[in-house]
């Protein structure tokens, strides 16, 4: 109904490569996300998060299969992408740079860093993830103003300076997509992305338990609020895809699919 590379048909091959794995079919597991892999870099682009979330979750298989040295190499690879797009002190980065380590020492059982294992449960993750996605993809849409204002009280945490501020950015950010030129949309939107996340796993990271509470239920109406806005509007808005998306986040050989705040 799909087609094969639509998003939700991707995400399906995915759940399904953690099934085969978990049933433990590891190496069939891993010449399926291999697959899977080529798909993702030919229809998303090398840098988008879903792409480098499958390299990360491909390099644990492989070292479950018995090929450990294939691992570590794999997870260097990774590694040097992360810093590039995201960083070196994104949570993502940090993450491989300490699974990195683990399959060095040929164990990834060990922790040989809890902090660089980043402080973020993986579901805040996940939330952090989908709401920079929905900024991205609500930007130029009828839903823009509304989120944008929200997103703004959201991250000035009363400051109405700090408001505008962020205000700002998010005006910077609808600017940028509007400009990217043909060929540049999935590494703009993969870019905006990542930024956006960072600035809400930050929020998060800082929050005390009752206020992290607080942003986390505002976030999933943020999510929750895009999701309506792409089905209302589907197709393409400034060089934005709007239509229904998942939101993935990988730990080891495990995919983790987040359809919209309520799943």
């Amino acid at each position: 109904m799909l087609g094969p590379d639509h998003p939700d048909t991707l995400l399906s091959r995915h759940s399904l490569v953690r099934l085969r794995g978990e049933a433990g079919d590891v190496a069939g597991a891993a010449a399926a996300l291999q697959d899977l892999l080529a798909d993702y870099v030919r229809v998303l682009g090398p840098d988008h998060p879903h792409t480098l979330t499958t390299r990360n979750n491909l390099a644990h298989l492989r070292g479950e299969a018995g090929d450990v040295a294939g691992a570590a190499a794999a997870l260097q690879d990774l590694l040097a992408d992360y810093v590039r797009v995201l960083g070196p002190d994104h949570p993502h980065t940090l993450t491989t740079q300490n699974n990195l380590a683990q399959w060095q020492v040929g164990d990834p059982s060990v922790h040989l860093s809890e902090g660089s294992r980043g402080i973020l449960a993986e579901a805040l993750v996940a939330l952090a993830a989908a709401s920079g996605t929905a900024v991205v993809q609500v930007a130029g849409t009828d839903a823009w103003q509304t989120l944008r204002q929200r997103v703004a009280r959201l991250l000035g945490r009363g400051s109405l300076e700090r408001e505008q501020v962020e205000l700002e950015r998010l005006d910077r950010t609808a600017a940028v997509l509007n400009a990217a030129r043909e060929g540049e949309t999935e590494r703009v939107l993969a870019s905006q992305e990542a930024t956006w996340q960072t600035r809400f796993e930050t929020l998060l990271e800082a929050a005390g338990d009752d206020e992290r509470e607080q942003f986390t239920a505002v976030l999933g109406e943020l999510v929750e609020q895009s999701r309506h806005a792409r089905v209302a509007g589907g197709g393409v808005s400034n060089n934005a895809f709007h239509g229904p998306t998942a939101f993935q986040v990988g730990d080891h050989n495990r995919q983790d699919n987040h359809f919209g705040s309520g799943a």
